[in-house]
Order: structure tokens, then sequence, then C-alpha cells
């Protein structure tokens, strides 16, 4: 470059300032700018020229530039805060090198360059307080905390695994698992892990462990793969680690209870049965003998004796009825086994012939619609319908025809269960009373106006509910009455409806009682 004209070469440099994004400037040995490129109107709002013959200084927000001390040595990078020329503060890293005189040697000014990092600064800042507020979220998670990168070293926790683990964070971070915590599962531990890196998606497992104190615990991690924001790619593990020993000791509890009351419950079932079998036969002996001691006497009995004998023979009738009542109560699902396909129009069908003298008494029409296929215990279910078709007949309006209608929901509902329906146009009930009509032995009438021995819708709610289905009854005074209960479909009924289908029963003629 020595045959080169100044001119071209000041020329390049002049190009060079305006294409850097930084600022150039010079001073003179007082501080004033003597020259400033035109990247100073970007970063300070100044224009070049406007600045030449003004104090470097008076660009400060605070304070003198670091170059105005008595040190002549170059700097890099020190943080100068400007003003701008709307008042705003802006943060600038200035570089400068010292200008000397070639022949005495003093110092003339500064040459240098700016760079404008306040957007940088503030994205730190922001980035630090997101930083903080993270922290204290995990801090505030009471169950131990961790996050891992893929080489097994720890790259953040929050106080709860820092007591957990009797380290503090500075002793965690960077570390590795065998060096933070006391273990005799490490192979485990990595095993697990490595198959979160590698799959991709969260695991959990369960291992027991020694707490800081050396007491045994049993703890359950969940550990899930951590992503940067728009990257698929595994960088690391976030993990959770829970306590469970109490949870565990309170299960175990749980399933000694549910043997011990599943024993309990057996011995009382077979309790009932067997008392009920037993008394059976001296209520059917008292009943046999005030027949014959009836019949025996004659004309001989006058009306008070006849009376009494009347009450005896009815009240032996009532408890023999009561104790087959609860003997089917007893019984109901007593081994849990539900497997039988089940017809329920077929069902049906045989509930109206074993009560063909009720309806034919009273008159009633009985109307079967089109029914599906459950899966149960054929024996319990004919239970259900027989106590709910004899509800409808006996409950009935004085001078009213009984219309009783056994219908089911067009498709399963969202647990894959049918809904039934057997509704009549009785007298109904309020329904405040319509949970406490499925106790045992709760009656709304007295046994001489409606005879029963408030067993029978007892009977109903433990068989539906043990076929894991549900009983409810909708009703009012005088309108009549509708029993809702679900039952589980057969395998072959989940996916279908009930309307249009081969397997389903076809409808059924009404059943006239009248005529």
């Amino acid at each position: 470059m020595s045959g080169e004209p100044v001119g071209l070469a000041l020329q390049r440099l002049y190009d060079l300032t305006r294409l850097v994004s930084d600022w150039i400037w010079e001073t003179d040995s007082a501080g004033l700018l003597t020259y400033a490129s035109d990247r100073v109107f970007e970063i300070l709002g100044y224009p070049a020229r406007a600045l030449i013959g003004h104090p470097f200084a008076e660009l400060a927000a605070s304070g003198d530039p670091p170059f105005f001390k008595s040190d002549p040595r170059p700097f890099r990078e020190q943080r100068f805060e400007a003003r701008h020329s709307d008042g705003s503060p802006r943060v600038l890293l200035i570089s400068a090198v010292p200008l000397f005189d070639a022949q005495s040697g003093d110092r003339q000014g500064w040459r240098g360059a700016a760079k404008d990092i306040t957007q940088s600064e503030r994205a730190d800042a922001e980035m630090d307080r997101q930083r903080r507020f993270q922290q204290t979220l995990l801090d505030a998670i009471p169950l131990p905390v961790f996050l891992k990168d893929r080489e097994d070293r720890y790259q953040g926790c929050n106080l709860a695994f820092e007591t957990a683990s009797g380290r503090s964070r500075a002793e965690i971070l960077g570390q590795r698992m065998e060096q933070v915590l006391r273990s005799e599962n490490y192979d485990r531990h990595r095993a697990e892990e490595a198959l979160v890196l590698r799959e991709g998606r969260t695991r959990v497992w369960e291992a027991m462990e020694h707490d800081v104190s050396g007491r045994h615990k049993l703890i359950s991690i969940t550990a899930s793969p951590y992503r940067e924001p728009g990257d698929p790619t595994v960088r690391g593990l976030i993990g959770v680690v829970s306590d469970i020993t109490r949870r565990q000791r309170a299960e175990d509890a749980l399933r000694a209870s549910v043997v011990e009351l599943t024993a309990s419950n057996r011995e009382l079932q077979h309790f009932a049965e067997i008392a009920a079998h037993d008394l059976q036969e001296p209520v059917r002996a008292v009943v046999s003998h005030c027949q014959l001691l009836e019949r025996h006497l004659g004309d001989a009995l006058d009306g008070p004796a006849r009376d009494h004998m009347i009450f005896a023979i009815t009240g032996a009738r009532r408890m023999r009825d009561l104790i087959q009542d609860l003997l089917i109560y007893a019984r109901a699902g007593r081994d849990g086994q539900f497997h039988e396909v089940v017809d329920t129009a077929d069902l049906a069908r045989e509930v109206v012939s074993a009560l063909a003298d009720e309806i034919a008494a009273s008159g009633a029409t009985i109307r079967i619609d089109p029914l599906p296929s459950v899966l149960g215990r054929r024996r319990d279910l004919f239970d259900v319908m027989v106590n709910l078709f004899d509800n409808a007949l006996k409950f009935r309006r004085p001078d009213v025809v009984p219309e009783v209608t056994l219908k089911a929901a067009e498709t399963l509902d969202a647990s894959g269960l049918w809904c039934f329906t057997l509704s009549d146009n009785g007298i109904g009930l309020d329904p405040v009373h319509g949970a406490q009509i499925f106790a045992l032995f709760r009656r709304l009438h007295g046994a001489d106006r409606y005879p029963g021995t408030g067993v029978g819708l007892a009977i109903c709610r433990r068989i539906v509910e043990q076929h894991g289905g549900t009983i409810f009854v909708e009703s009012a005074p005088g309108v009549g009455t509708r029993f809702h209960f679900t039952l589980p479909a057969a395998p072959s009924e989940e996916p279908d409806r009930l309307v249009g289908r081969g397997t389903r029963s076809a409808p059924r003629p009404v059943i006239d009682g009248g005529g």
C-alpha cells in the first residue's frame, strides 16, 4: 500500500466505519470529539456532525467515561451508560486505544469503538428474572425436583431436593448422582433414566432408599424428557421424587382390611342364609298348626277367637315372606361371578308369566319393548324384574287400569352399560323419598294397605350394584313411577345399537291382563 494515494486509503477507512455495527469515534487530548461515524445516530440519536467539538463526557448518563482516567493504556469492552437524545439510557461497551504524538510522545486523544448492548442487557435481565421466578416456583413445590443433562449431571434442583439430599445447590449442580445421593439402586435409576432419554417419554418407577437420617423409605420417581422450545431433541430430563412410604403402608392396611371385611361379610352372609333357612321350618309349623286348629275347632271358635287365629296366621305368613326375602337378599350376587349372557327380553316374558295371576287380577296392560342381552346372572336379574313389576302392579291407583312398560335405551352409555326403564301409571311417590325406598325394611305405606316386606327394592339395588350398574327412581304423587337401572352389555353388544339388530328381541305384543 506504500504507493496508494492517501485519499484512497482514507476513503476506504471511512467506508469501513459506515459498514461496521459499532460506532467509531475519536477525541483530542481535552476529550472533545473530533470524529464520529454515522452509526452514532442509530445508537444515540445524535447526528455525527452535531457531536464534533463537544465533550465525550456530555454523552454519559452519569459519571465520566473510563478513558478520562490518568491511565493511558488501551482497554476493551468497558461498560458505559450513555444518554440517548430522547433522554432514555443506553448501555455501551467501549473499547479504545490512546493516540500519541509521534515526535513528543504526548497523548493526543483516544480512538475507539462503542457497541450498543442495551437490548441484550435487557434480554439478559429478563431472562435472569424469569430464571429467578422459575426457581421460586420450583422451591415452592414440596416434592424434590431435579433437572439433569444427558451426561447424568444435575443442572437444577429445588429446595426440597437440597433437603432430601442433605446438600446445598452449589454442591449439587454439575455433579452426578453417586456424588450427591446415597443409594443402593444406582444401576436401576440410570437404566430408567436412559430409557427416558432414548424413548423420549415419561417413566415412573419405585425403589427403596435411605433418607439423610438413614431410615428406609419407599420412593416413586417420575421422570420426563426435557426439550428446548422448538427443538425436538431431548436435552435431558426433569424428575420428581415422591415419598410413598405412608401411602404404601395405608394401601397395605387397606388391603388387609378388605380381606378381613370380605371374610366377615362372607361369614355374615353364611349366617344369614342358615338363619333364614332354619327359621322357615318353625314358621311353617306355626302356620300349619294354626290352620289345623282352625279347621278342628270349626264353629266352636267365637268371633274374637277367630280374629286372633286369623291374626296369628297372617303374622306367621308375613314372617315367612320376610324370611324368604332376607334369604334372597343374602344370596344376591354372593360369589360375584356374572358371566352369563342373559336375553333380558326372554327374561321379562318369564317374569310376566310368573306374575300372570297378579296381572289378570289387576287387569294390567304390560308392554315389553325391544330389549338387549346383558352380562350377568339370570337368577338374580329375574329377582330384580319380579320385584319391579310386582311394585308396579301393587301400587296402582283405584279405578285406573295399570299400564306397565319395560324398555331400554337405543345405545350404550359412556360406561358400556344398557339403561333400562320400567314405568307405570300408579300412585307414584314424593321425590324426597326417592333414595330411602331402596333401604332395607323401608316402607312408605302400611302393610295393611299395600302388603310387602320392605326388602324388594333393597334386593334390586344390591343386585344391580353388584352387576356394576346403578338404580334410581323418578316419580311424583299421582302420575306414576319410572325406575331406571343399568346393566353391563354382553360382549357382542358393546359397539351396537339396540334398534335394527337381529341379535335383539323383536317387539313383543302387548299383554292385556283384562283380556
